[in-house]
Formats: structure tokens, sequence, C-alpha cells
């Protein structure tokens, strides 16, 4: 029999128009008129048609994807055969995947060794052949359904799960499925995905009125391209679906995920920048200097103490403890923050020596090694590189006598370059300490710093000046104090 189209749906001239109404030939014709009309109303409307709506999740090759959309199934229905045997109570259902007179038939034979499974897609036949001493009917839906085997995407079997399949059975045509088997297809960039495999006990058709859920191949093109998707049903063809395979999706959900982590990030500064904006209107936790220890800044190269409040802003020191055998080497910043500053120690052949160049303190060690209280000495010294920048434990025992490889000061939190006393727009370093302690120069109430010589400025400064005096913790810079210059 030929095959009928389907989108003139039950518009189709049959002897039976001659029954209908009055007036013969013309009557017929007319009514022929009317069913070809209908039938291209329903065509350019496409009323009733399979259509795609939308996949999920994206392509991948081996991988299932799921296809949405309306009247998928066209009015289908499914073959499906059920194979039993009452000798050894075998009971297999065995279902055909897409929907439509399959055409698939089924034989069974009873074999030498071990189990097997073989689907011919072409003849449309599935071989049995059970094992030597026969099966049970648990193991031929396992094997029917495992992924890879010759039925994948084809045949679905379910098991009674407790007989056993011990004769040959003769050929038998699977039944009920109506519809046009070889019609119902759906291609990604023009090959054809099958339906999903499935294992377990139960049958859950992957072809329905709404959804098609299918296994991609893998594809000739590259992943970077756009694939067409589409879909037979019934021999319909559906409207296509336009979409990139996996991992440019992948690159393109990873863009995605970053710009929302970009965009969670931006909210959180701006909350941050709100609550700072607050705080500097209301100068709510913001550093203030309320007053100075001794009435006006120290002359040049002498110490001032500010007092304050929030000084500290809750950043923490970076320190470092420097080991060689039994000596320990404690050597801490004198500003808060994450200083990025680094040390090493040199075996050397003269006297000891301490230098600092831009962030990396380096100690050369006497010849024969140095004490631990000496080096600590000579970082704590006045005007050493080291000055208002690193302070030394000198309540140490041992020696260094090796080369240690240069490490990180780690510990400091906060911004250390944000850190800054100002008098009268010059940076004053923490006051150098020497002794046994280390007691921070910077608290959340005081700071104590070495003030420059302002009188050597191009524009000096003299005593009796009005200087301004602030302080910069973790960037948050504090109202100015006005004060007389001694």
């Amino acid at each position: 029999m030929a095959k009928e189209s389907k989108a003139f749906g039950s518009q189709r001239a049959h002897k039976a128009h001659l029954l209908r109404g009055s007036g013969g030939l013309q009557s017929e014709i007319q009514d022929l008129r009317n069913d070809v009309e209908e039938g291209f109303q329903n065509f350019e409307e496409r009323a009733g048609f399979p259509e795609l709506h939308y996949s999920e999740p994206p392509l991948a090759a081996g991988g299932d994807v799921i296809l949405t959309g309306v009247d998928l199934l066209q009015g289908q229905t499914f073959d499906s055969l059920q194979l039993t045997e009452s000798s050894g109570g075998g009971d297999l259902t065995l279902h055909a995947l897409k929907p439509g007179d399959s055409g698939i038939t089924v034989v069974v034979t009873v074999g030498a060794g071990a189990l097997s499974v073989a689907y011919n897609s072409s003849t449309k036949v599935l071989a049995i052949e059970l094992a030597a001493a026969g099966s049970s009917d648990d193991a031929v839906a396992t094997a029917i359904n495992a992924d890879g085997a010759d039925t994948d995407g084809h045949i679905r079997a379910v098991s009674a799960a407790g007989g056993d399949f011990t004769a040959a059975q003769a050929s038998q045509a699977m039944t009920g499925g109506v519809g046009d088997y070889d019609g119902n297809k759906v291609l990604v960039g023009g090959t054809e995905c099958l339906p999903a495999n499935e294992t377990g006990t139960t049958s859950t058709a992957k072809w329905t009125a709404t959804t098609v859920k299918v296994t991609v191949p893998a594809l000739a093109a590259p992943a970077d391209k756009v694939f067409q998707i589409s879909m037979m049903s019934d021999g319909t063809q559906a409207d296509v679906l336009a979409m990139m395979e996996l991992s440019d999706v992948a690159s393109l959900q990873s863009d995605v995920s970053t710009a929302q982590g970009d965009i969670t990030t931006a909210q959180g500064d701006i909350t941050t920048l709100e609550g700072r904006a607050d705080a500097l209107e209301q100068r709510s936790g913001l550093p203030e200097v309320t007053w100075i220890d001794g009435g006006a800044p120290a002359a040049a190269g002498g110490d001032m103490v500010l007092k304050g409040t929030d000084l500290l802003q809750s950043q923490t020191f970076d320190s470092v403890n420097i080991t060689e055998g039994a000596a320990d080497l404690l050597v801490e910043m004198l500003k808060p923050g994450d200083s990025g500053f680094t040390v090493e120690v040199v075996a050397g052949a003269g006297a000891l020596d301490i230098d600092l160049t831009g962030t990396k303190l380096t100690i050369t060690l006497a010849a024969g090694g140095s004490t631990v209280n000496a080096i600590a000495t000579a970082i704590n010294a006045n005007a050493a590189d080291t000055d208002g920048y690193i302070r030394a434990n000198e309540d140490a025992s041992g020696s260094l006598t090796l080369d240690v490889a240069e490490q990180d000061f780690t510990g400091g939190t906060g911004t250390y370059a944000g850190n800054v006393v100002s008098v009268s727009g010059q940076e004053c370093l923490p006051a150098n300490e020497t002794g046994a302690t280390t007691t921070a120069k910077w608290s959340d109430t005081g700071i104590t710093v070495t003030v420059p010589d302002l009188t050597a400025l191009g524009d000096a400064r003299a005593a009796g000046d009005i200087a301004a005096v602030s302080v910069s913790s973790d960037q948050m810079v504090s109202r100015a104090l006005a004060v007389a210059l001694a």
C-alpha cells in the first residue's frame, strides 16, 4: 500500500463522497475541494504538526538530550511482544523504543555457550541465543538493555524476574504499533539519534507527545559549530532547532557563571561601598586622631605619639621566623597589612650586614656566623635600612651560620601601603625600638612615629607653623588634626 500523506489529516477522497448530500458528481467535486482547502489550511497553520520548542541539556557525544514540544507522537502507538515459556517460567516483554509498526521479529535459539543477543537493524530481526543450560528472563533483559548492545536505542526489555528460558522459539513479530516506524527520526547535524537506552525494571517510553529523549552520537563537525536539530514523527517533519555542541555551550556556561560571579562580587563591592559611604557620613568605625601626647609634633628626628580610635582597622602584622638549628629569630613588620616583604640569610666572609632593598631584607652573616641577638640589634639600630619598617626580637639565643633560603613574611592582613601617618603632607614611619620586646608601634588607640625633617622641604616648615596631622589605616583616612609645629 502506498504511503499516505499526513498533512491533510482525514481529508481524503473516497467513494463515500458520493453518498453525502445531494447533487451527484458536482457535490462530490465540491466536497473534494473543501477537503483540499481544509488540508492546505492545516498545512499552512501547521495545525497538529510536530513542533520542537527547546532542548535540554546541551548536546554532548554519547550523552542524552531531551527535546520538548507538542504533537511529537502524532497519535502513534508502540510495538511490543511478550515472550513466555511455560516449562522454565520465563516471562519477558519487549518494547520497540520508536513508535509505529516496526516490523521487528524475534527468534529464540539455544546455544552451546554463553547467552548472546544480536539485533540486525536492516532486517529488523532480534536473535536471542540462550546459554547452553538456559538463561533467566532477568539475564536476557539485562543483555538487551545493555549500553552498547545491538539493541541499544531500538528495543527495551522488561522481565517478570524469576523464570528461565530453556527452549527455542520460532520467529514472532512485535505487534500493536500504529504509525510510520521508519518515519520517526531525530537528527542532529544530519546524524540520526536513537531513543535513549534505559536499564532497570520499568519501561518508560522515551518518545511521548511532548518529549523525546535521545542519545547523541559522535558528531563529525567541530565542537564550536551550531547544529541543526530536527525530527520527523509519523513521517511528518517538524521545524528545526539550532544549538551548539556541549564543549562550546560549556564554555558559554562558564562565561555566564564567571559573569554571575563578577555580578555577585560587584554587588558585594556595592554593599561594601554603601557601608563605607554610611560610615563616612557618620564617621562610624573610621580611624580618628583625637589628640597628640605631648601637645605637638616633635622636632625632626623625634618621636610623636598619636592617640585616637579605630587606628588599626582590625589589621594584623606580617612576621617571619628565621630558624637554623637551635637559633630562632623573630622578625616583624612595624606597619600592619600584607606587606609582600621577603627575607634571605646569606653566609658571609666579613662583617654582619643588614640590607633592605625594596621589599627584600638580606641578612649577610659575619664570617663564622652571627648570634641571633647581634642580628636583631643590627636590624633595630637607628638609621639602619630597616629603621621604621622592620623590628627584630633581641631576646633570643643561638647563632645563624648557614644560608637560609628566601622566605615570605606572612600573617599580615590589610592594605600595607594604605597605612600612612602624615604630618604636613610628609609620611612618618613607625618609631624604631631597641631592646628585648617587640611591641607594635601601631595599635587601635595609639601610634608612635618618627617625625622627618620638615625644615629640609622646598617650602620649609618651621616651629610655630600650623600643620595637619592625619592617619590612613587600611586606606581609610582620618580627619586631620591641626597643630602648631614644635
